[in-house]
């Protein structure tokens, strides 16, 4: 939800899709993970609360999730699909419907999703009570990214970028950034 708040402060279209996941050791032909469907065993009618997030700005899905399952972590400790998050193109401007399928291969595993958008308003009830502090978590996160942002002007031609989403350069343009934010909101 964090993500999700934060892109919305960029000024892009965001939210969360409540989804069903899994993920196949290819190799053993063996699950090593998998969420509960919405209106199943788990958490309520929401099911397991897992969500992805759906940016039609970006006509993509972003999984923030798999790098950090404890499931998917080696003897080592650290995760074996590696750290980033997985992020998958939606056919443009389509809308998504209960039971879209989505899934990619990384390393020796398949990753897949169920999304299921008709839960919205079940996965918002789960998350009542906790929207303030993730919305001080996304002000950070947005305002850190604008300050990465910041950085690139000089070095990189940025044009392009503005062209596109020029609330980018509006919120540059603001002159608030990060340190600003966090000595308001010193969670970090």
């Amino acid at each position: 939800m964090t993500f999700t708040q934060g892109l919305r402060l960029l000024g892009f279209d965001a939210d969360l899709v409540p989804a069903a996941a899994a993920v196949v050791h290819v190799p053993s032909r063996r699950k090593i993970f998998q969420t509960d469907l919405p209106g199943r065993v788990g958490w309520g009618e929401a099911g397991s609360g897992y969500a992805v997030v759906h940016t039609p700005t970006f006509n993509r899905a972003i999984d923030l999730s798999p790098c950090h399952n404890p499931a998917l972590f080696g003897p080592t400790g650290k995760s074996t699909i590696g750290s980033m998050p997985v992020v998958l193109p939606l056919e443009a401007r389509r809308s998504l419907a209960d039971g879209d399928r989505l899934m990619t291969p990384r390393e020796d595993y398949l990753l897949n999703w169920m999304l299921f958008p008709s839960y919205r308003p079940r996965l918002t009830k789960l998350l009542k009570g906790v929207e303030v502090e993730m919305q001080k978590d996304a002000e950070f996160l947005a305002f850190a990214a604008i300050d990465v942002m910041k950085t690139l002007v000089p070095v990189r031609n940025t044009k392009r970028m503005f062209d596109e989403y020029p609330q980018i350069r509006s919120r540059i343009a603001a002159g608030k950034d990060s340190s600003e934010v966090s000595r308001v909101h010193r969670k970090w």
